[in-house]
């Protein structure tokens, strides 16, 4: 029995270590890929254009909330 518990919580910590990471790659595609789109963006002398590099960081955001929450549901007693 104890074995089969073991077995599992290693599993569990297995499943929050890749959510963990996935996160944290999210989180730097965002930074590379709303730099790039202001760099682009700006790079024509418009500045107006500028608020169009928030869609990839709002993108991210959602897409990292949504890994954080299925970590939170696998930390939560059953």
């Amino acid at each position: 029995m104890r074995a089969d518990r073991l077995k599992y919580l290693e599993m569990l910590q297995g499943v929050i270590t890749r959510l963990a990471g996935n996160s944290f790659t999210i989180k730097g595609w965002s930074v590379t890929l709303s730099t790039g789109t202001l760099a682009y963006l700006m790079k024509d002398g418009n500045p107006s254009v500028a608020y169009l590099a928030l869609i990839p960081a709002v993108m991210f955001a959602i897409l990292d909330g949504y890994y954080l929450l299925l970590e939170k549901r696998l930390r939560k007693p059953v």
